[in-house]
């Protein structure tokens, strides 16, 4: 496989957006398009009040697991 010219046929995919001046201010990530007044502040969540908006369900954890898959010891603390 010619990986140069792969290389190359991969990069000119993408095409010149990066040299348009506009282009790259239209996708700068600024307060107005990401107004997240809240991300830190407390929520209720039915019976549980969490200190922040920023949650991370278990992922991959089998060992912190009962055989039923309820979180175990471990996973809680």
């Amino acid at each position: 496989m010619d990986y140069q010219r792969l290389v190359k046929e991969l990069v000119e995919s993408f095409g010149s957006w990066f040299e348009d001046d506009q282009k790259l201010l239209d996708g700068q990530m600024t307060a107005n398009l990401y107004p997240y007044d809240k991300l830190f502040s407390p929520i209720q969540v039915n019976g549980v009040k969490i200190k922040n908006r920023i949650v991370m369900g278990p992922m991959g954890n089998v060992s912190m697991v009962d055989e039923t898959g309820r979180p175990g010891e471990k996973m809680i603390k």
